[in-house]
């Protein structure tokens, strides 16, 4: 087995080049917009927990509450 050194610069994320043009727009307007720079609650993000709730709790065939059984 040959062994292939990890270069670690390209694992540090540190680009060598900018992002696309359409991109730092993108990234420009959202953060402008002040409802979408919130935190989630400390449990997960509603709409991943009722996700979640939803499909373990067909797995396990009993009903989960997302806001209480569940933490992502």
């Amino acid at each position: 087995m040959q062994h292939f050194p990890c270069r670690k610069s390209h694992l540090q994320g540190f680009p060598n080049f900018s992002p696309p043009s359409f991109l730092i727009d993108a990234l420009t307007e959202a953060a402008q917009q002040p409802l979408l720079n919130q935190y989630t609650r400390g449990h997960g993000h509603p709409r991943l927990v009722k996700a979640l709730a939803k499909m373990y709790g067909q797995l396990q065939g009993r009903e989960i509450d997302p806001m209480t059984e569940v933490h992502a």
